[in-house]
């Protein structure tokens, strides 16, 4: 960790918090069937509850549900915790991945990664759907980011071509066919379409290698998931958890810690 990021991680976590905030609504207004489509992002945040128009002061990222002890101004209903706690996850994550790779513009495009990422696992708890136009759009961010920089993945801290293994390109292959061989065996029990195009974007980003961690991760996460659930009694073998959600945790992990972890593993 350089001193230049030392200096911005602050920073960065404020910019989280308002990105958070933003996270939030647009997950909200999409897992929200009664709302119009397509969705407009300029259309004034109401509550939940009561559908009352809400004013700037109300919309203070994890201030105004501080100030308003988790309830709604004007009706009173409690508000879900999901909210500042999205609005904390989104700051930790804008101020590690700037604190790991500097002010530079490979945080940018993993940051706007991250904040996609954090809407597909909202969306996907909510209704075990990721939605093609967040795929896409990572898909897009993902290859203008290896174009414009031309590095081999967005992790990698150098422009030079390691290995054919470490690309972009290998990373996208590697996901869709591991996810899709999944999907093929299980009938798609264990996971959906949906799955696989996030894996193949997610890969695309990562590279091989780190895709491979990402996945371990993902999996071994998911199952640690679902096993506490059943062990609590809260679900059955038949109970549908989400994948998404853990294909993203996976995706942090490679992205904040993976080049440690892999250069530990083939240490070995």
């Amino acid at each position: 960790m350089n001193m230049q990021a030392v200096t911005l991680w602050p920073l960065a976590g404020v910019v989280g918090l308002l990105v958070g905030s933003f996270v939030n609504v647009i997950a909200w207004r999409w897992y929200r069937p009664e709302l119009p489509r397509p969705l407009a992002l300029s259309t004034r945040s109401q509550c939940p509850e009561c559908n009352k128009v809400l004013a700037w002061y109300e919309l203070v990222p994890l201030v105004s549900f501080l100030v308003q002890r988790g309830r709604c101004r004007h009706c009173r209903k409690q508000l879900s915790w999901r909210y500042p706690v999205v609005e904390l996850l989104t700051a930790s994550i804008f101020a590690v991945i700037v604190a790991t790779y500097g002010l530079h513009p490979q945080s940018a495009f993993l940051l706007i990664l991250a904040s996609n990422f954090l809407v597909v696992a909202l969306v996907d708890t909510e209704t075990q759907l990721i939605p093609d136009q967040l795929s896409v759009a990572g898909l897009v961010v993902s290859g203008l980011g290896l174009l414009s920089l031309r590095l081999p993945n967005l992790i990698s801290q150098s422009p030079e071509y390691v290995s054919v293994f470490s690309l972009g390109v290998v990373g996208a292959v590697i996901g869709v066919a591991l996810l899709g061989f999944i999907v093929l065996v299980t009938k798609g029990r264990g996971m959906g379409i949906g799955d696989i195009k996030l894996g193949g974007v997610l890969g695309l980003s990562l590279g091989g290698p780190a895709t491979l961690l990402a996945l371990f991760v993902a999996f071994v996460s998911g199952a640690a998931f679902g096993l506490t659930l059943l062990l609590r009694g809260k679900a059955s073998m038949k109970t549908a958890v989400p994948f998404g959600p853990f294909l993203i945790v996976g995706w942090l992990v490679a992205v904040l810690w993976g080049q440690q972890l892999i250069a530990w593993y083939t240490g070995f």
